[in-house]
Formats: C-alpha cells, sequence, structure tokens
C-alpha cells in the first residue's frame, strides 16, 4: 500500500477535493492519491454528475427548444424537458450503480420535472460558449513551499444576469433537507471561495458565484423547500484569505509526506456518515487490522486500483470534444 501512495510524488496542482480529504482526512487522501476506487461508483457520485448534466442540457438547447425561444407551458418548453432527460439518461446508464431510495433514476427524473416548473424561465442568460471546463492558475512561490503550486477545479456555467453581472452558475444536489443552515453553507464553502478567487486572478474583478440547490428529497408542503438559490459575493480581502487558507493547508500537506503519518479523521461521522453524508468508501480497509505498509488492496474484493489521474482542471464536456473531432 505503501508503494501505491508514495511512488506517487505530492501533487503539485491541487483542486478543493484532493485539499478537503488531506484536511479532514489524510487516510482518505492516502488511499485516493494511491488510486485505490470502489469496484462499484458510490451512487451518489452518478446521481450528483447527472443532474449536473441535465441542467447544463436545459439550459444549452439550440434552436426553438433554447430557453430564449421555447417559452413557458408550450409545446416546446415540454419537448424540451424531455429532450434533456433523453441525453440525460444516456450518462446514467453507462454506469453500474445500486440505487438506492434516493439515488436513483425515479428521484431524479421526479426533480428535474419539478425544477423545470419551479423555473420555467430566469431572469438570467448562459454565456454562450461558456460550458464546464478545467481551469488552473499558479500560486505565488510562498515562504516554505518546496515546488511550485497550482490550484485547479472545473466550473459549471457562466451566466449574466442584469441585477449582478456575469457569475458562475454552480449547480448542487444535496441528500438532506434545504434548512437556512444548508443555504447558508456556501458561504463559507472552499469550493465557491476558490471559483471566485481563480476568477479574480484571471480577470482582475469580483465574480459571484449563483449557487443552485436542489434536494433529493421530496420536500412537505409548508415545511423545506425542493430547490433554493443563493448569490455568494466575496470581498478582495476574502479572496486574499482563501489564499491564505489554502497555503497553509499546503504546508500542511507538505509536513505529512515529511513525515509519512497520515492519520485518521477525528470525527467519526466521516467514517460512518450521517444526515446528508455519505459514509467513507474507505471504512472498510480502514477498519482493518492490518498495519498500512503492509495492506494489500488485491485481498479486498470490493476495490481496485485505478492509473487514472484524479485532473477535473482538465476536464472538457463530451459533447465539445465530439465537435472538436469532427473539426479536425
Amino acid at each position: 500500500m505503501y508503494d501505491l501512495f508514495f511512488n506517487r510524488n505530492i501533487p503539485d496542482k491541487i483542486d478543493n477535493t484532493m485539499r478537503a480529504m488531506f484536511r479532514t482526512c489524510p487516510r482518505k487522501y492516502m488511499f485516493f492519491r494511491a488510486g485505490v476506487r470502489t469496484k462499484i461508483r458510490p451512487m451518489y457520485f452518478t446521481w450528483g454528475e447527472v443532474w449536473h448534466e441535465f441542467l447544463r442540457e436545459w439550459y444549452t438547447l439550440e434552436d426553438e427548444l433554447a430557453p430564449q425561444n421555447r417559452g413557458i407551458c408550450t409545446e416546446q418548453y415540454y419537448a424540451a424537458i424531455e429532450v434533456a432527460l433523453e441525453r440525460t439518461k444516456i450518462l446514467w446508464h453507462k454506469h453500474d450503480i445500486i440505487q438506492d431510495d434516493k439515488n436513483n433514476l425515479v428521484t431524479l427524473e421526479e426533480t428535474a420535472r419539478r425544477y423545470c416548473a419551479e423555473y420555467p424561465s430566469e431572469p438570467w442568460h448562459v454565456i454562450k460558449g461558456a460550458v464546464e471546463g478545467g481551469f488552473v492558475w499558479p500560486l505565488k512561490k510562498y515562504p516554505g513551499f518546496i515546488q511550485d503550486y497550482y490550484y485547479g477545479g472545473a466550473l459549471d456555467l457562466y451566466i449574466d444576469w442584469p441585477q449582478y453581472g456575469q457569475l458562475v452558475l454552480e449547480n448542487k444536489s444535496v441528500g438532506e433537507w434545504i434548512t437556512q443552515g444548508v443555504i447558508e453553507r456556501w458561504d463559507y464553502s472552499n469550493q465557491v471561495w476558490g471559483y471566485s478567487w481563480f476568477l479574480h486572478q484571471l480577470t482582475g474583478e469580483a465574480f459571484g458565484v449563483l449557487v443552485n440547490i436542489a434536494s433529493k428529497l421530496t420536500a412537505k408542503a409548508g415545511k423545506t423547500p425542493k430547490f433554493s438559490r443563493v448569490v455568494v459575493t466575496k470581498t478582495p480581502y476574502a479572496l486574499e484569505e482563501f489564499e491564505q487558507g489554502l497555503v497553509s493547508d499546503i504546508l500542511y500537506l507538505q509536513h505529512l509526506y515529511e513525515t509519512k503519518v497520515f492519520p485518521r479523521s477525528s470525527d467519526a461521522m466521516e467514517c460512518t456518515g450521517g444526515m446528508g453524508r455519505a459514509s467513507c468508501q474507505y471504512k472498510r480497509i480502514c477498519r482493518t487490522s492490518i498495519p498500512l505498509e503492509r495492506i494489500d488492496i488485491s485481498q479486498f474484493p470490493d476495490y481496485i486500483i485505478t492509473d487514472e489521474p484524479w485532473a477535473p482542471w482538465e476536464r472538457q464536456r463530451e459533447l465539445e470534444k465530439k465537435e472538436e473531432g469532427e473539426k479536425s
């Protein structure tokens, strides 16, 4: 196990997923970085990925089904829902998943139809050509850095909203009720801060993020909503604070590699899961009494080793790849 991990050098590109992982549970990061994955993809990954794809389709359909042409409750409006769903199901069926009461195709279709009824039209429009894509940006060479580092990630969509200007549209799905705490959560999210930080580096301007939240749960009348939205904006001081925190976390990551000690999380819910939180996919390996350096992943039938790198900054929609192939 150690060989798998330490044969891969400390990464020079860091994204929010990696950062959150080594901060909350260095052991989980070690398994992830070594390429250990479950044979069956966690169902919530697929649900979230397909939900993102549905919204991209819904907002980027063209011709008479385009948002600006289809109208509300028209024949074209209902046709657009069906087209977006059918295209989305192609991605769903590519994955071999075990569905549960929240993460299944029925709840996804229901959520999609209710979303379109909740937001039949928008006060903003998607900026043409600005669909999901990866990004990386270099960090300054801070004292203590042993190499150059980059912060990376992937953005969903860019929108133009006259009331706010240009924003990032960040689509989120949650497996819990959308309480006030859930809504406020995104104002503290390093992922959301990171989008604003990157765009500030790129343009010199302060970009806001429209967080578009959908719950997988069926909302009850008079209770919490099925959907909610919040615009998150950050001041230049807040963006500077984000960078300082990122630097501090990178120095901590270097310390982990230097000491070769990757402890488990001190938060038991990181292992077992809880309301709105899935259990750790590595908990079966973590529970073993075998010392880490002697763990043989082949002895755990539910896991595989992959050489596929984690690189969301290289992400590009399959449709765009196909179009580029046709042009070449």
